[in-house]
């Protein structure tokens, strides 16, 4: 990705500067995210960008990631704060 898609990212559904196979992944990964249950129709059209394989490193990817993020919230952890306390701490 462009440094101008990632700075678009949050409008990314009505933006034009992302290719079909991207604006696929991109409502995949809102569908997992947000909703949990992908739909059929979310699903359809990322298989026309992505083979099985892809499909499922691309899932375990976004699953990765919402793991943590769940995880960290759940336990109120600051990731930003608890990088800077380590980094504070002498060697």
């Amino acid at each position: 990705m462009t440094e101008t898609q990632i700075d678009a990212l949050n409008d990314w559904s009505v933006l034009t500067d992302f290719t079909d196979a991207q604006r696929a992944a991109l409502a995949y990964t809102d569908a997992m995210t947000r909703e949990v249950h992908v739909s059929d129709g979310v699903f359809d059209v990322l298989r026309l960008h992505f083979n099985q394989q892809e499909r499922v490193e691309l899932s375990a990817t976004i699953a990765g990631y919402n793991f943590v993020s769940r995880f960290l919230e759940a336990l109120a952890v600051d990731p930003e704060a608890a990088h800077a306390q380590t980094r504070q701490r002498p060697a």
